[in-house]
């Protein structure tokens, strides 16, 4: 196999992709799925309470209501804060005389005024109802009366819904870049006869699949860092990126497969539905713990959808998933050796006309 020919065939995929409505779809459509995933499931359209604040002297509180999880806004007047909360620019509104944290500091009770917005929900209204007289007993130095503990009722420890999802979401960004992408590719160039017509220079049908391989894998592994990233994990970024490998191998060489043993769209499609389920079948286990894992053993997607979950989701180290990775390997090995054989019985085919 030469090496030039190989660069040749991936430096023209990158060039040409682009310019199709499937890759724009491919990209698009995980990156969508993994922001719907988190609005749904996530914090991102949960902002922070939003609280008012107009200070005639130079209160601590401010900076003490800055440290929470509360959006602070200062303003100039009070006409200004009581029209901020009018027009629902904040939740609440806090008004301090100039002289409050003295009072406040002698055991005095100056008053507070705190004016709510009409259109904040009543979460936000209680949320900032309670922090603004906690900060007061702050500032006073007394603690507060409550102390809230967190108790999980249940059976072990539970994990979100949206970190079960995470694996769902990145083998789909994985699998249509690493599968579907190069396998099509390789479908239409011989539909439309334009591999024949490759195979007249001196490329060889092992060289291109090795070219159009080399790009799913690239994008595979970008696509999966960044549905990754998207759903908020920033830690662990060589444990991720190793398994994020071993899936975008394993998947890629798929992809070649199917891409070499079909000969039109429309096979390739039936195929991508019936072969779809049993390839996602391991991250949709997951979202059941309940579910036996020998089950999800059985399928080859489980050796980096297992090490993901693991690493992501319960922060486990890369050594202790080394096996499965190894396992993941093997099977992207033996794959090859599949891909090999199928490319020389393409050629051989095409050769023949």
């Amino acid at each position: 196999m030469n090496l030039r020919h190989v660069c040749l065939v991936a430096a023209k995929e990158i060039r040409m992709a682009p310019r199709g409505v499937t890759f724009v779809i491919l990209i698009a459509f995980p990156l969508l799925i993994t922001f719907l995933i988190h609005a749904v499931f996530g914090d991102l359209f949960t902002p922070s309470p939003r609280l008012g604040v107009h200070d005639a002297g130079s209160s601590v509180v401010v900076e003490l209501a800055r440290d929470r999880e509360i959006d602070v806004t200062v303003y100039e007047s009070e006409e200004a804060l009581r029209g901020a909360v009018a027009a629902h620019d904040a939740d609440a509104g806090l008004l301090l005389q100039p002289d409050f944290d003295d009072m406040v500091r002698a055991g005095l009770r100056p008053p507070l005024h705190l004016f709510l917005s009409g259109e904040a929900s009543d979460t936000d209204r209680l949320v900032l109802s309670v922090a603004v007289v906690d900060l007061v007993r702050e500032l006073a130095g007394h603690p507060s009366p409550l102390v809230v503990e967190t108790v999980v009722v249940g059976e072990g420890p539970t994990v979100p819904l949206e970190d079960r999802l995470m694996p769902l979401v990145v083998l789909v960004a994985v699998a249509l870049a690493a599968i579907f992408l190069p396998g099509s590719t390789i479908v239409q160039e011989r539909e439309s006869r334009t591999l024949q017509a490759m195979l007249v220079t001196p490329l060889r049908v092992g060289e291109i699949m090795a070219g159009k391989g080399v790009v799913g894998f690239l994008l595979a592994l970008i696509m999966g860092m960044l549905t990754v990233l998207i759903s908020g994990v920033t830690g662990q970024t060589v444990a991720v990126l190793v398994v994020l490998s071993v899936a975008a191998l394993m998947c890629v060489q798929m992809g070649l497969m199917l891409g070499a043993a079909v000969t039109n769209m429309a096979a390739l499609f039936s195929i991508w539905k019936a072969g779809g389920t049993v390839i996602f079948a391991p991250a949709i286990l997951l979202l059941f713990p309940d579910v036996p894992e020998w089950i999800a053993r059985l399928i080859p997607t489980f050796y980096f959808l297992g090490p993901l979950y693991e690493i992501v989701v319960h922060g486990a180290g890369l050594g202790s998933q080394a096996l499965d990775l190894s396992i993941g390997v093997a099977i992207s090995v033996a794959l090859g050796f599949a891909v090999a054989g199928l490319s020389r019985r393409m050629e051989r085919r095409l050769a023949a006309g």
